[in-house]
């Protein structure tokens, strides 16, 4: 075999940027690089601060052999990661939310059993919500915490593996939903996580979820049980102060899903899916809503669909990246019109 210049095991062993993070006054950038560890069995990740003036090194703030992910900047700068890292006396490492501030070393900042993760914060409010879950009673019923970590080590103690399910749905495509609730914590000032849904049974399987800037409003996927083992995603509005939840979009046949609010929170883009029937094809669209009601948007993107999309710091404008003609774009959306003001960036 002729000699190769490419060496699959130095391909692999190439950093890569999973996920970038910006301050809220656009004065820190950081991002997470995933790499192989020291035996290269397995990527770890980390968080690195990337300088923005275009001089400079980039400078690695976390080491952990857990590694760190998902990280989102507070109002003051300190910084919100996920890890698995061990904290104090747990037997169990499982996904907690740390605090790393401006200078000092990180320390944890919040946890519950079965681990915390995903969050986001009010970008001037400070308020974090998190993703969690309760083990799933055979009544039904929301345990708290203490009584959620005994249940889940009578379970691991006994290894009790079986799951009764009373209910549609008990699989998302060619997995079997387990033996637990998705949730949605909101952290208090002593970082006690607060379950906004206990009665979500598996409606928040794999929602996304969003927060405005004064953290008054949550929106978040929502799985509506239909009748025939039907499920239809939904979206919710939450109070991440009280847990009061109302539907805010909800149409038979019809999914919402990736609702994405404004800061200002006075409107939101959605995704609407239409499966189609034996009549009309399959058809999904980006909008633009405003939360009070009545004014509906469709995005014009022609021929990019929208992978994923965020809005400005001011809710003027919706940046939305996709697949446009089999290449990556990013264009820029005015949050009024729907239409598109220009292309950003493509590959």
């Amino acid at each position: 075999m002729p000699d190769s210049p490419f060496a699959p095991a130095s391909f692999t062993a190439l950093p890569r940027l999973t996920g970038l993070a910006l301050s809220r006054e656009g004065d820190r950038l950081v991002a997470t690089l995933q790499q192989p560890d020291a035996k290269g069995a397995r990527y770890t990740s980390s968080i690195w601060e990337i300088p923005l003036e275009g001089s400079g090194e980039c400078v690695r703030l976390t080491r952990s052999e857990k590694g760190e992910t998902a990280p989102v900047f507070l109002p003051d700068g300190a910084l919100v990661f996920t890890s698995s890292r061990p904290a104090g006396d747990q037997e169990d490492e499982e996904p907690a939310l740390w605090l790393l501030p401006r200078t000092g070393e990180p320390r944890l900042l919040a946890t519950v059993p079965g681990g915390l993760g995903g969050a986001v914060i009010a970008r001037d409010a400070g308020t974090v919500v998190a993703t969690g879950s309760r083990l799933t009673f055979g009544d039904d019923a929301s345990p708290d915490a203490e009584a959620d970590a005994a249940a889940r080590k009578d379970r691991k103690d006994r290894r009790l593996s079986a799951i009764l399910h009373t209910g549609m749905p008990i699989r998302h495509w060619d997995t079997e939903l387990g033996d637990t609730s998705p949730r949605l914590f909101a952290l208090g000032a002593d970082g006690a996580a607060r379950d906004l849904a206990p009665d979500a049974g598996q409606a928040l399987h794999q929602a996304s979820y969003s927060i405005c800037a004064d953290g008054t409003v949550l929106l978040a996927d929502w799985r509506m049980r239909r009748r025939g083992g039907c499920v239809d995603p939904v979206v919710v509005r939450l109070d991440p102060a009280t847990g009061a939840r109302e539907i805010l979009l909800d149409e038979e046949g019809v999914g919402y899903e990736r609702a994405v609010i404004a800061p200002d929170g006075a409107r939101m883009a959605v995704t609407r899916l239409f499966e189609g029937d034996f009549e009309t094809p399959f058809d999904q669209r980006l909008q633009l809503r405003d939360l009070a009601g009545g004014v509906v948007r469709d995005v014009e993107l022609g021929d990019l669909a929208p992978s994923e999309y965020t809005w400005s710091t001011d809710s003027g404008t919706l940046f939305v990246a996709g697949n446009l003609h089999g290449r990556g774009a990013v264009v820029a959306v005015d949050g009024a019109t729907g239409a598109t003001i220009r292309r950003l960036v493509s590959d």
